[in-house]
């Protein structure tokens, strides 16, 4: 092998190492400016308008169930029949489980979002070692990079995302620290590998950025002119109160209306 092969080989080395190390900055760079920021945004929806929405949906429950307790017990009347009322609470109770299932998983992102607002916050040094972990972790273990990459790889680098997103540094270091336990020697490519490799590579690259360049613009800015302009955050809390108030209006209109009934008929489905 002469030197200029040998200078040939050392520069496409280079040229490799560099794409991986770019491809892993970009995969960063939409985890902190795209995804984290996605997060952010959504939490601090959730804590100014969460709560609202939780009592529209559960006001919205009992609505329904008194209309279709109502319904029901109209039905027996028409047909000159007992009030069967366990019926009666059974088919009502039973109609609105979807909307509970709803209700819980209302909770649990509120719940989510305000253990997010409210984590740790990492200083200079812990924020700079995050980054330097996650982009280790992509370096070794995306699919994209590793051609060696399993599922327990990709369970890690998610768990590290999920870490980095949460400010979460010592899972990020425990993560870290896995890699170090099982990590294997790289794989010496030969020359007409690393060319493609590094085509292959740039093409992800462009992929990852077109990609942040879409979510950014689709589901982060829309959602940051929502949340951050203080006008349309108090707007928005007082269109949900007054939402409320419709809500609460209709089902006590309904709560009259069944009271009555139970009242002339002397039943009950409480």
């Amino acid at each position: 092998m002469n030197v200029l092969n040998i200078d040939r080989i050392i520069n496409l080395r280079k040229e490799y190492q560099s794409v991986k190390e770019d491809f892993a900055e970009a995969v960063l760079d939409r985890a902190e400016n795209v995804i984290k920021k996605e997060v952010l945004i959504k939490s601090t929806y959730q804590s100014h308008f969460g709560m609202y929405e939780l009592a529209i949906l559960k006001t919205e429950v009992d609505r329904r169930m008194l209309l279709r307790k109502l319904e029901l017990a109209n039905e027996y009347m028409k047909a000159n029949k007992d009030i069967d009322e366990d019926k009666i609470r059974k088919i009502a109770e039973s109609e609105q489980l979807g909307l509970l299932e709803i209700i819980e998983n209302k909770k649990s992102r509120i719940q989510k979002a305000n253990d997010f607002l409210k984590r740790d916050r990492l200083n200079i040094r812990e924020k700079e070692r995050m980054k330097d972990s996650m982009k280790l972790l992509t370096l070794k273990l995306h699919p994209v990079l590793n051609k060696k990459s399993d599922e327990k790889s990709i369970m890690i680098l998610e768990r590290a995302l999920d870490a980095f997103i949460d400010d979460n540094y010592g899972k990020m270091r425990m993560l870290e620290n896995i890699l170090d336990a099982s990590c294997e020697k790289e794989e010496n490519l030969d020359e007409k590998t690393m060319v493609k490799e590094i085509e292959r590579i740039r093409r992800a690259i462009a992929d990852e950025v077109m990609q942040a360049a879409l979510e950014r613009r689709e589901k982060v800015f829309e959602m940051e002119d929502l949340v951050f302009n203080l006008k349309k955050v108090e707007e928005q809390k007082e269109a949900l109160k007054n939402e409320l108030k419709i809500e609460q209006q209709a089902r006590d209109d309904l709560k009259y209306k069944l009271d009555l009934l139970e009242k002339i008929y002397n039943f009950n489905v409480e």
